[in-house]
């Protein structure tokens, strides 16, 4: 008798559903011997679908299929066991309604897990107990999914998540480990890599309308993040929150510590080349840029800065070199480079478009710079060695410097009002300079050539002018206040 297309039709569904049931209860017991396959196949419409597979032994591989022609309804799930080593493992799942898949393998092996199209409340696992390969993909109208890996062992793995809403991403890696969490044309996605041994590799990007977490990160859109870990005992935080940020970390070394996180439209890069290096950078506000770089060893590095428009950069080369940044205001700008050991920068901003440039070249040199006020700019250089310069200005539109070519000199400079400008050289060792100046327009300048000069200069007033020279173990005292005074001291 011919059947009708409807009959035929209810007799081939009728046999696949048939067909799944004995292949899951046929595979369901345990297989011994080594080198065994199997596979389950559910497809066209199967509603509250199950499957799974057990197997013990090496070299297994198992694959379930689940909706490859047609939806499977709601609440569908596939486990695969394999105790052994060497096994590989596949799970597909099409047009799944609050589905899940999880693999388990006793050993290493090979696992690829997918779920395409349409994808509500789905839920991905991979867990590995020994070295082994693991990738998981979401794609296609997904909501409110999740992908976990687990490898105690070491192992790569990849998680990957397209066009879903609401998404999440967990990597957990043990030993030798290489990971990458990928979120594209989503909309809150988060993604956590955290790794724990030696020779880790973590790479963590961002798509459209997307945030992430690397060791625990925040909420972001349009945001992109890299952190990349060679050597032993590295760790890595990484945190956006807002839009169209970008982060990235480079470790080689060993017992490096960073930490990033940002609030807003920011930019930053942290590089630590070396051992138990230290970077720590916070951006809350609009066009933020942090840089750090560290090659070296035992650096400490740390940058807050808040508001619009401000950016940083720090260089440190060689040892146990530390330098704080503090920014609040608006288009701040700092450098510092510190080429040496033992050298310690401060930095502090608040206000308008103020810049900050410190340059240390030596051992055991110490600065503070502080500014308050509108388009200041203080700057200092520092050659050798002991040396120490504490510049602060508070006003608007000043112009500061201290240089120290030698060991053991230490400059002040302080400015209050609009349009100071002033200056501090020293070229010698152990030279002391002192210089005060409050009021508009006040123009100042020590210069010290030798060893042991002393200079104090104090002006008040408006228009003043004041300089003074020395040759070697001198002692100059100028004070002026007042307008437009006019003075002069020179020794050699």
């Amino acid at each position: 008798m011919r059947l009708s297309k409807q009959g035929e039709k209810t007799v081939r569904i009728q046999l696949l559903s048939s067909a799944s049931a004995l292949a899951f209860l046929a595979i369901a017991g345990v297989a011994l011997a080594d080198d065994n396959t199997a596979n389950i196949l559910q497809s066209s419409i199967v509603e509250d679908s199950n499957a799974a597979i057990n197997q013990y032994g090496n070299g297994g591989k198992a694959n379930i299929w689940q909706g490859q022609w047609g939806p499977v309804s709601e609440a569908s799930s596939s486990e695969i066991f394999q105790y052994g080593n060497a096994g590989a493992a596949t799970a597909l799942q099409d047009y799944v309604e609050a589905s899940r898949q999880k693999v388990t393998q006793d050993g290493g092996g090979i696992v690829t897990i997918q779920q395409y199209n349409s994808v509500e409340n789905g839920h991905q696992t991979i867990y590995q107990a020994d070295e082994g390969q693991a990738s998981a993909l979401q794609t296609g109208n997904v909501k409110d999914s999740s992908q976990i890996i687990t490898q105690i062992s070491g192992g790569n793995a990849s998680a990957t998540q397209r066009n879903l809403t609401s998404g999440s991403q967990v990597i957990y890696q043990k030993g030798d480990s290489d990971a990458s969490a990928y979120a594209r044309n989503s909309d809150g996605a988060s993604a956590s890599i955290s790794q724990d041994g030696s020779g880790n590799n973590a790479d963590v990007s961002q798509g459209l309308n997307t945030h992430f977490y690397t060791y625990g990160q925040g909420s972001a859109s349009d945001s992109w993040a890299d952190i990349a870990q060679t050597g032993n005992d590295n760790s890595a935080f990484l945190t956006q929150i807002g839009s169209n940020s970008v982060g990235s970390i480079l470790q080689i070394g060993n017992w490096n510590e960073a930490e990033l996180l940002q609030m807003g439209d920011a930019y930053a890069a942290l590089a630590q080349v070396g051992d138990e290096n230290d970077a720590k950078v916070i951006q809350e506000g609009t066009s933020a840029r942090a840089t750090v770089n560290q090659n070296g060893s035992t650096n400490f590095a740390s940058v807050l800065q808040k508001n619009v428009g401000n950016e940083v950069l720090i260089n440190q080369a060689l040892n146990n070199n530390s330098a704080e940044v503090g920014q609040e205001g608006e288009n701040g700008y700092v450098a510092i480079n510190q080429y040496g050991s033992l050298n310690g920068a401060l930095v502090t901003q608040f206000g308008v478009e103020n810049n900050a440039f410190v340059n240390q070249d030596g051992t055991k040199n110490y600065v503070e710079l502080h500014q308050v006020g509108q388009n200041n700019t203080g700057t200092v250089n520092q050659t050798l060695s002991n040396n120490k310069a504490y510049l602060k200005q508070y006003g608007t539109n000043g112009q500061a410097t201290i240089t120290q070519i030698g060991d053991g000199n230490t400059g002040t400079l302080t400015q209050s009002g609009s349009n100071n400008v002033a200056s501090i050289y020293q070229q010698g060792n152990t030279n002391e300079a002192e210089l005060l100046q409050d009021g508009s327009s006040n123009h100042a300048f020590i210069s010290q050539f030798g060893d042991g000069n002393q200079a104090n200069l104090d002006q008040s007033g408006t228009g003043n002018w004041a300089t003074i020279v020395q040759g070697g173990d001198n002692v100059a005292v100028l004070t002026q206040d007042g307008s437009n005074n006019t003075a002069s001291i020179t020794q050699n």
